[in-house]
């Protein structure tokens, strides 16, 4: 496991130079290598949106450089131009699957030209309440409420879900004063953020339910589940990430997931 790995590893001070300005952080020996995506480097050498893809075990830090971006490849001079050769090539690549078929409990994806086949397909686990973690969190509920337009067989119940509950807090500004969006409810946990989105849509899925005649889609959001989190000293405002061991949030006879 992740935690197993990193926590032989842990020490009070940053192997970076400038030492970024973030609260609440573990620092640890750089001597294990994973791959993220993101979307850009910025101005002072941090990376944007990054996204924790996995660790990559056939690669050592010395091997690890920073990707630079491409330089575009100048047009070269027309009058010098030859007529290319072109070579038409079939390649034959499955299509992805073009949406997830709930009521199978099963899906296949493409990822990076290779095609996963997920089975038994029980819950849906959200890691974190960031935008880039939830952007298709939505669609799984508006997809198995539309099954029914089709004749296909509906999921037995609600869509499971397990994911984090309210923060509690905003941390301090950087800068301030700083703007709070929704200042009743700044910090919503799974739950809540759910509500909102189902009185969001709520235009859409009366139009379906109407014109299409799908199931209601609260129907299916009543699986919602917030994790409860040990109390190990986590504070939104000064240790929202305090060293602590994974801990079980789901079994079945089949499976066991951690966080």
């Amino acid at each position: 496991m992740i935690y197993e790995r990193l926590e032989p590893l842990i020490t009070k001070t940053s192997s970076l130079d400038p030492k970024p300005r973030i609260k609440g952080v573990t620092w640890v020996r750089p001597e294990v290598v994973c791959q993220v995506k993101f979307l850009e480097w910025t101005k002072d050498g941090s990376l944007r949106a990054p996204v924790f893809v996995g660790l990559r075990d056939d690669k050592s830090p010395q091997d690890v450089t920073r990707e630079e971006a491409k330089k575009a490849v100048e047009p070269a001079d027309p009058e010098e131009m030859s007529e290319p050769e072109i070579e038409v090539v079939e390649e034959s690549r499955p299509e992805p699957s073009a949406r997830l078929d709930l009521s199978g409990k099963e899906v296949t994806v493409e990822v990076d030209g290779h095609r996963l086949k997920f089975s038994n397909l029980e819950a849906i686990f959200i890691g974190a309440l960031h935008a880039d973690h939830i952007a298709d969190y939505y669609n799984y509920f508006m997809l198995a409420s539309m099954e029914n337009s089709e004749g296909d067989e509906l999921p037995d119940g609600p869509l499971t879900v397990y994911g984090p509950g309210p923060a509690g807090a905003l941390p301090p500004p950087a800068v301030s004063p700083a703007t709070t969006i929704a200042p009743a409810n700044p910090t919503p946990g799974i739950k809540e953020l759910t509500h909102r989105l189902t009185q969001g849509y709520a235009y859409s899925s009366n139009i379906f339910i109407r014109e299409q005649n799908t199931r209601p889609i609260t129907e299916f959001t009543q699986g919602v589940k917030e994790i409860k989190v040990p109390n190990v000293g986590a504070n939104p405002l000064n240790n929202r990430a305090p060293n602590m061991k994974p801990f079980q949030i789901y079994e079945d006879d089949r499976v066991k997931v951690p966080a």
